[in-house]
């Protein structure tokens, strides 16, 4: 199963950033704002994700999951190719924690084939979306320094 997440912060005000993810396959799309830098929306669409598909474990229990995004930052972090600045450790290390629960490998895409950065366009709604559990806490199990 192909999942994907983006986010970005599109100018300096409060609750500018966009974080999303996309489950094509299921017809899903996630948008939320955000009050944070970009690559920490990018780090809080794969958290955002990630969380989504713990709550919603039996769902997806025989999918191999392949998350791609269009972030090289995050993807190259995840991959052990970039160290993490102190500025998105705490996610970095949630995303690691997240391998312990759900089995996934993470890949680069081009912004323009990233849904959830496009959207969803020519897939049809999915009658199951209401029995899935949207419920996302606002700390994504992420526990923040005052």
């Amino acid at each position: 199963m192909k999942c994907y997440f983006y986010g970005n912060r599109f100018t300096y005000g409060r609750n500018d950033g966009l974080v999303s993810f996309a489950i094509p396959d299921y017809g899903i799309i996630f948008r939320t704002i955000w009050d944070a830098g970009k690559t920490e929306c990018e780090y809080l669409g794969l958290l955002t994700l990630l969380r989504f598909l713990e709550l919603n474990a039996e769902k997806f229990k025989d999918e191999k999951i392949e998350i791609f995004s269009d972030s090289s930052v995050v993807v190259s972090q995840l991959r052990g190719l970039l160290e993490s600045t102190m500025e998105v450790q705490k996610y970095n290390e949630a995303a690691v924690h997240y391998r312990q629960l759900i089995n996934y490998s993470i890949h680069w895409v081009p912004l323009y084939e990233n849904p959830a950065f496009t959207g969803l366009k020519g897939f049809p709604p999915n009658p199951e979306l209401g029995k899935m559990n949207f419920t996302l806490p606002a700390d994504f199990g992420v526990s923040y320094d005052a």
